[in-house]
């Protein structure tokens, strides 16, 4: 619910420029997630849902990938999306620019990601403990934005994806 707080709080911000969901491999046991792992299949067989449709909810259940799931709390179905679609439908509309424009997006992203978790209290403290890690490459703004971008990843546990 933590992390969901602070998703929520992304989408908010961002809106349209961002796309946030939740991932989850649809699988019954380790020996099915390795194997699917490595015949490189992870991808059709997990669940995808928007953040925003999981607001206020503690738990989400599906039964396999690609089909509804239930929203819990407020028990809610959710249908299921195409994730490429929505991806392409975001690169159409709002990362047509040049490299350039992408390396200030990125840049500009990952300011606003310190900014969001820094306010949030629970992620707050440790966000900042590691990115005091990478204070010393701070110049190199690319590549100290992608690795605040990793932190964020370490903490929360939440992958980011860019279409260039």
């Amino acid at each position: 619910m933590l992390t969901q707080e602070l998703l929520m709080h992304i989408h908010t911000t961002f809106g349209s420029k961002v796309f946030v969901v939740y991932a989850s491999p649809a699988i019954n046991d380790i020996n099915e997630l390795v194997a699917i792992h490595l015949d490189r299949k992870l991808f059709e067989h997990s669940n995808f849902k928007k953040a925003s449709e999981l607001n206020g909810h503690g738990r989400n259940t599906y039964i396999k990938a690609g089909t509804f799931s239930i929203a819990c709390s407020n028990p809610k179905k959710i249908e299921d999306f195409d994730l490429i679609k929505e991806l392409e439908q975001l690169t159409e509309t709002d990362v047509q620019e040049n490299n350039e424009n992408n390396r200030q997006f990125i840049k500009g992203f990952s300011k606003k990601i310190i900014s969001l978790t820094n306010e949030n209290k629970y992620f707050s403290t440790s966000f900042q403990k590691l990115n005091e890690t990478i204070s010393k490459v701070d110049e190199y703004e690319l590549f100290h934005s992608f690795l605040v971008m990793r932190n964020f990843r370490q903490l929360t546990g939440a992958q980011w994806l860019i279409k260039i």
